[in-house]
């Protein structure tokens, strides 16, 4: 096995988190589903750009494949997208990004069962390894977030909602990925327009269109950043991972993105807790092994 999987997996961690950043200060003008649908709305097109461009032949699947996507599309972006930014105006993004480190182990968990991918001890050592270390970090409120979020059921349900269906999501797109020869351009492509095109019928054109309307032109700069960031790349990245790596280990290393978040704030001159570094180099090890044990 290549390593290929798991650098894309880390890369779309890295543009993950810098979409997170635009995100949270989107949440305050803009209402989950708005936002949802507007970055679908923007990738799809960029995507269906890159497939014309790299000439990628449209996929031959069965029809098992093409439901284990649509589903795909439907759990992970409909239910899963819409769960997170649901949750995050209401948990922050310290909680819930602790609630999010669930996904890489429903993941591992699912696709052991459903795909018969069975990791050695040395991957399942290191797949702690990695959320411990996140965990950790999450835990030092290193990056501004404030206390007062208050914790109510209802957002720790949001929270876990959206790590399951995107456990979910991961697996039934590594379904169809791992036995046919679809490329992970399409794979992005088709679950976004399920995913956005669902959206867009349940809110209707007037719910949606207005708000983004009414955006002053640096806000729309922002969103069609971080769209193309997160969406377009982070979803690309996301998809070659599954394509190349076990579902377990791809969902593990694409929830590093509190890691990123991290290093951005450093980069912003900002004092870091040494418990926050401790977690860094815990999470960096995890990595590691999971590199040096294909």
């Amino acid at each position: 096995m290549t390593v290929w999987g798991e650098l894309a997996a880390l890369t779309a961690a890295m543009v993950w988190a810098i979409g997170a950043l635009v995100y949270a200060n989107l949440g305050a003008t803009l209402s989950p589903l708005t936002i949802n649908v507007a970055k679908g709305l923007v990738a799809v097109p960029f995507l269906a750009i890159a497939i014309g461009v790299m000439a990628v032949p449209i996929p031959v699947l069965s029809p098992t494949d093409w439901l284990w996507l649509t589903l795909s599309g439907f759990i992970g972006i409909t239910l899963g997208d819409s769960a997170f930014l649901q949750a995050l105006p209401q948990l922050g993004p310290r909680r819930l990004l602790v609630l999010e480190t669930l996904a890489p182990v429903f993941a591992t968990i699912l696709a052991t069962i459903f795909l018969q991918e069975l990791l050695t001890l040395p991957r399942l050592g290191a797949i702690a390894l990695v959320v411990s270390g996140v965990v950790w970090v999450l835990r030092e409120r290193p990056y501004g977030d404030r206390a007062d979020f208050p914790v109510t059921r209802s957002a720790v349900g949001w929270g876990i909602l959206a790590a399951l269906c995107q456990a979910v999501g991961v697996v039934l797109s590594r379904a169809a990925l791992a036995n046919s020869d679809l490329d992970p351009l399409w794979s992005s492509l088709w679950r976004i327009g399920v995913g956005v095109g669902i959206l867009w019928l349940v809110a209707g054109r007037s719910r949606l269109v207005a708000p983004l309307a009414a955006l002053k032109l640096r806000p729309w700069l922002n969103l069609v950043g971080a769209a193309l960031l997160t969406t377009f790349l982070g979803i690309w990245l996301q998809q070659t991972a599954l394509k190349l790596s076990p579902a377990g280990i791809a969902q593990t290393l694409t929830a590093t993105s509190p890691i990123f978040i991290l290093l951005i704030t450093a980069l912003q001159g900002k004092p870091l807790p040494l418990g926050a570094v401790g977690g860094v180099i815990l999470a960096l090890g995890g990595v590691a092994l999971l590199f040096l044990n294909p």
